[in-house]
């Protein structure tokens, strides 16, 4: 694969002073990113792609690694955005005003060739009458050539290029008073409105109502986008004695995030400007002659969003213990609301024997915006200024996150499931966040040598810096449909532990049988000494003239 990126800025200030009590900044800049991965063709002609030209595809065998070029490349993004911003402050006696505005126009050009060099899928075909002679039955029917499907784009309709347009104005306030020598308080107001998103030769198509539509309708990304997205904030200090050495520090707020080009994105997979088909039980190489033709509408984002935020709060007391020793103890929480998750919105339903729509030939893999996430912690640290020619830190952090969807999209799933097994039930899939690290102790030190000290050669330090922390959880998921859910992600969680070959379920069913609760066990602390887990200590000795040098010991 070849990669090629380039960043390029640009901005104009101008600052001035009107006046006694007024300053005013107005900048405007010029940012743009190029980004793009392409792949080195080193065999011409070798390609599975129904498009002419193109280079080879993936071969995705059960229980081996992936053969061939991802199925997302090439892909690239060439964005542009323009930037206006002014702010306004008024200092007077006891009290700073702060306001201003931000325009931004947003251009985003690129390709996302999803699948148009073609995927051969090959499994376990025994379950459909075709024997299996080996203990790696997906091996077995690779090597015969006889795959269970094979995904790839219409070829008239193959250009997943698109130049996407949209404008973000925000406005702002911030009032901090200072109500007492003791006291200060801080409260501001910030307003966001993101545009429509737009394609400069109008290709847009959007599922508007999973539950009834039979096929993407032409027009708007999304129905609407929201104009109230306010978000208060606010805070406090309280120098408790009034001697500078205990001082209590607090605040909350909402902060809000933009739904980005990558997700809505997404939407250019959908007919009639971009057409995928899948094949299934197709010959290889030619698998037009498949026993099952139907085309696939793979990922589109909510027609009705809401833009994700977080409310945040916060609550911390500093005390000076002794001369230029700090001791600080805090607490930190935040609240995620409509996050970003991905699920089936149209499964299929066994009970029912086609899909909830039956209209929708496809099951419609969706980025959705009602996920939540819960995160509390409770922080320490101290620390000691430099004295003796010492300084040190230490940190310890007691935290503990939730969610129903640690990432919003599949490809970032790492320790998890894909996407939500079930679309309906989004609480099913709640529990520790996929990043949760419940303890993490950090401590550093800096130590100046005693030699040279005031003199031209002086000024050499050694410093250290020891990480123990508690490792992340994992789900473990089905490698294969169990339940007969025809998704197009596997997302199918195990309820019992123990030999995945033999033995049956406490219900009488086979082994494997999936639920809906999630088995996120707790994996060993990452510490030093542990022969298991990684150990890493980092030493620096750096010079007055900033020359440093590094050592790293490793240990597994």
């Amino acid at each position: 694969m070849g990669h090629a990126a380039r960043n390029q800025y640009f901005t104009v200030q101008d600052r001035k002073s009107l006046g006694a009590e007024l300053f005013n900044e107005l900048r405007f800049a010029i940012n743009r990113t190029t980004a793009s991965t392409s792949i080195v063709d080193t065999h011409p002609g070798l390609s599975i792609s129904r498009v002419p030209g193109r280079p080879f595809g993936m071969l995705d065998v059960a229980g081996m690694s992936l053969i061939g070029n991802s199925p997302e490349i090439p892909l690239g993004d060439f964005s542009t955005v323009y930037q206006v911003e002014e702010q306004v402050s008024r200092t007077t006696g006891r009290q700073t005003l702060k306001f201003g505005g931000e325009f931004r126009r947003i251009q985003s050009n690129g390709p996302l060739d999803f699948t148009v060099n073609g995927l051969y899928t090959f499994q376990d075909l025994s379950p459909f009458g075709f024997p299996a002679r080996s203990n790696n039955p997906a091996l077995e029917f690779f090597l015969q050539a006889l795959p269970l499907s094979y995904v790839g784009p219409v070829p008239s309709m193959s250009d997943s290029h698109r130049d996407y347009r949209q404008s973000v104005v925000s406005g702002f306030a911030q009032d901090f008073l200072r109500v007492t020598s003791r006291l200060t308080l801080n409260a501001g107001l910030r307003y966001d409105f993101y545009s429509n998103p737009s394609e400069t030769h109008g290709r847009l198509s959007a599922i508007r109502n999973p539950a009834t539509d039979s096929g993407p309708t032409v027009g708007k990304v999304f129905a609407r986008t929201p104009v109230d997205l306010l978000s208060p904030q606010a805070g406090f200090a309280w120098n408790i004695f009034g001697d500078g050495k205990t001082v209590l520090r607090g605040g909350t707020g909402i902060f809000r995030d933009q739904l980005p080009v990558l997700l809505f994105g997404v939407d250019r997979f959908l007919p009639p400007f971009f057409g995928i088909d899948s094949f299934v039980f197709p010959s290889f190489l030619n698998p037009q002659n498949a026993l099952v033709t139907q085309p696939i509408y793979v990922l589109s984002t909510t027609y009705h969003p809401k833009f994700p935020y977080t409310l945040q709060y916060n609550l911390n007391l500093q005390r000076e213990i002794a001369p230029g020793t700090i001791l600080s103890v805090g607490y930190f929480g935040a609240r995620g609301n409509h996050l970003t998750r991905q699920a089936e919105q149209n499964p299929f339903e066994p009970a029912l024997g086609h899909r909830f729509n039956p209209n929708l030939p496809s099951p419609l893999l969706a980025v959705l915006t009602d996920a939540q996430s819960f995160y509390n912690s409770f922080q320490f640290s101290v620390s000691q200024q430099y004295t003796h020619h010492v300084s040190w830190q230490a940190f310890y952090t007691l935290a503990h996150s939730i969610d129903d969807a640690s990432t919003g999209l599949i490809i970032e799933a790492v320790n998890e499931p894909p996407g939500s097994q079930n679309i309906f039930d989004r609480k099913g899939s709640r529990g520790r966040s996929g990043f949760d690290i419940r303890h993490n102790f950090v401590a550093n030190v800096v130590y100046e040598l005693p030699f040279g000290r005031g003199s031209h050669v002086g000024g050499w330090e050694i410093s250290g810096v020891a990480s123990v922390h508690s490792n992340v959880p994992f789900t473990p998921v089905l490698s294969f449909d169990n339940a007969a859910l025809q998704s197009l992600t596997i997302t199918e969680r195990p309820n019992l532990a123990g030999n995945p070959y033999t033995g049956t379920c406490p219900n009488g069913a086979k082994v494997g049988t999936a639920t809906s609760g999630l088995i996120r066990p707790h994996l060993p602390y990452r510490r030093p000494v542990s022969l298991a887990l990684l150990d890493a200590i980092s030493c620096a000795v750096r010079a007055s003239h900033n020359l440093i040098w590094r050592c790293r010991r490793a240990s597994s």
